[in-house]
């Protein structure tokens, strides 16, 4: 599933300037930048935690990763918007596997429903979004 059109009309970016290889490989690099801009979220929301543990930046980094899912479904269940049976209609899956992501650090998504929960996660937390959208976009404004 490609990254929705008002993720590129938000950045600037004219799709049709682009051959179907250029828009997966955008796509690809968008949602990496994404995840880039939620670890620093994140990271900042649990800095205490880390400077706690005495975690190296690299520690820090492979727990963000880890966590990722985990971190965006708690994201969205704290927004009551979304009940776990709610977030595994949208990104159809089952519930369970939800549940799992949500309380299980060994549980890791997959890329597919990584991507359906961050495309959930961008509706409840719009301003959020905008701020990465607006990050990215100076990003690719100063790499043209």
């Amino acid at each position: 599933m490609p990254l929705p059109e008002p993720f590129y009309n938000l950045l600037g970016i004219n799709l049709f300037a682009f051959s179907k290889i250029e828009k997966i490989l955008l796509e690809a690099d968008l949602y990496a930048r994404i995840l880039e801009e939620l670890k620093k979220v994140y990271r900042e929301e649990q800095k205490d935690y880390f400077y706690s543990m005495k975690l190296t930046k690299e520690k820090e980094n492979i727990m963000l990763e880890k966590d990722l899912g985990r971190l965006i479904i708690r994201d969205i269940l704290l927004s009551d918007q979304y009940t776990a049976e709610g977030i595994a209609h949208y990104t159809d899956s089952h519930a369970e596997v939800i549940h799992n992501i949500a309380t299980d650090e060994k549980v890791i998504p997959s890329a597919t429903l990584l991507r359906r929960l961050i495309e959930l996660h961008r509706e409840v937390r719009s301003n959020l979004y905008c701020e990465i959208f607006k990050k990215i976009r100076e990003i690719y404004l100063t790499i043209s």
